[in-house]
């Protein structure tokens, strides 16, 4: 099997203990994993081609010793079979393969005996090349069938697939006719149903028209009357629906003002609010308006608020003398601060020039040392981002591999429930080989006995015939 497995070209090393202990925890993923590259090598079948398959004859040396234990004829021949199948796996480890054809031999030809009564292969190989003989005469005499009775048998099988296509299609349209006379059927005693209620209807109103008191001309009067007011209570309907449409607009106009008007006041009562939060003297619980005013609520603010703006404009001329004042005062200590003070300024002036100057130099150094910072913090923040990205690169390739581990599992599983089945077809079919193979070989003795009978009559009329030429 290495041998064989190497001009296989198998990528992986064979061990022969996972081929003596395949079902152990730490050999099972090898053989598995065998299985898996043999399985390539399988040619793919199409089950109907299965079934329809004939089982040709097969060279017995081929079978397996497993086909050979599952039907055997009796306990001596399986206890034969148990002892060389362990001689054979002694032989097979060893690699002594021709004591291990001779062995299988030997087994084959106990089976042939226990099975068909002949001594080993060759018999049984000379026995069916007779029948194959016999088979071939039998079929030279067989009466030929021409090429125009084929034809004629193929064209029938073909007329006879077409007319049962038209029945079928003439079934299926039967039915949908029938279906469809159905709905007409109860189309019609719909029709009828609705037909007698009309009837009815109709004697009902000749019987009411009969049981009358009026006369026709009062009838049609009150009829125009009965229309004329339908028309009046349309036309007043009419107008009452445009008087409430009329209404509503007003309405909305209505609420609209009110509206704007209360918003105008809640103006009036924030700016009242702000004034009074200033220094002029106001009351502002006095100066507000309500949410709902009256005209003399306007008139009495409208007083109140011509007095706060005289006394404010009084209070505005007292603020501009007082400015006065003050300017005076501001002009004469600029003059004194431009007499005594101009010194000092030059000084401080001076002071500040070269405060100014180290302030320039200390931001030098200060802006070399931020670039310095900033370069060496830009370079930190992308071995942080590198970081990052390599942390989710492993985070990806741990999911992958997670996920690969899985499907190896999962793929583990599929191909042990494969490996089963496939045994257990092989199984079926090696049994299925087995029970014809028997049967083709009663079925051989049977046409040899019929044979050998026919070859006896033959041998008794032919000295019949010669004894009765030596008569005569």
């Amino acid at each position: 099997i290495i041998n064989i497995m190497q001009k296989l070209q198998y990528p992986h090393q064979v061990n022969k203990s996972w081929l003596k202990t395949p079902n152990t925890p730490h050999s099972f993923g090898f053989v598995i994993q065998l299985f898996d590259f043999l399985m390539d090598f399988v040619p793919p079948h199409d089950e109907d081609q299965i079934n329809d398959k004939e089982f040709e004859f097969e060279d017995p040396e081929t079978a397996t010793q497993s086909s050979l234990m599952q039907e055997s004829p009796d306990a001596d021949f399986t206890a034969l079979v148990l002892q060389n199948s362990e001689e054979g796996f002694k032989l097979w480890d060893k690699q002594l393969d021709d004591d291990l054809h001779n062995l299988k031999q030997q087994t084959c030809d106990v089976l042939i005996y226990k099975r068909c009564g002949l001594q080993g292969i060759t018999a049984l190989d000379a026995q069916l090349e007779e029948l194959k003989t016999d088979l071939s005469a039998e079929e030279k005499k067989r009466p030929k069938i021409s090429e125009e009775e084929e034809e004629r048998c193929n064209r029938l099988e073909t007329e006879l697939k077409e007319i049962q296509e038209q029945i079928q299609t003439a079934q299926e349209s039967l039915e949908i006719i029938n279906n469809k006379l159905t709905e007409l059927q109860e189309e019609k005693n719909e029709c009828k149903s609705e037909h007698t209620h009309l009837v009815k209807k109709v004697e009902q109103i000749q019987k009411i028209l009969s049981t009358q008191t009026v006369s026709v001309d009062r009838r049609d009067a009150l009829i125009e009357e009965l229309e004329q007011r339908k028309y009046m209570l349309q036309r007043m309907e009419r107008t009452l629906r445009d008087l409430e449409g009329s209404q509503h607009h007003q309405q909305v106009l209505v609420s609209r003002h009110k509206k704007r008007l209360t918003d105008q006041i809640v103006k009036y009562n924030d700016h009242i609010r702000n004034i009074s939060c200033t220094k002029l003297q106001c009351d502002e619980s006095v100066l507000q308006l309500p949410l709902n005013p009256q005209l003399e609520d306007v008139k009495e603010r409208i007083k109140m608020l011509e007095a706060t703006r005289a006394s404010v404009q009084n209070q505005l001329q007292q603020i501009i003398q007082q400015k006065q004042v003050l300017d005076k005062q501001a002009l004469q200590m600029n003059h004194n601060i431009n007499t005594y003070l101009k010194t000092k300024c030059a000084e401080l002036e001076m002071a500040i020039k070269h405060a100014e100057r180290d302030s320039k130099e200390i931001a030098k150094q200060m802006q070399t040392q931020c670039t310095v910072l900033d370069a060496q913090l830009h370079k930190l923040e992308e071995r942080m981002q590198q970081l990052q990205i390599d942390c989710k690169s492993l985070k990806n390739t741990k999911h992958e591999k997670h996920m690969a581990l899985e499907n190896l599992e999962k793929q583990n599983e599929d191909l042990m429930n494969r490996a089963e089945l496939e045994y257990k077809t092989v199984a079926d079919e090696r049994e299925a080989y087995l029970n014809e193979y028997e049967t083709k070989l009663e079925q051989a003795n049977q046409i040899l006995l019929q044979f050998v009978e026919e070859i006896e009559q033959r041998e008794t009329m032919l000295k019949r015939i010669e004894e009765e030429e030596v008569k005569t």
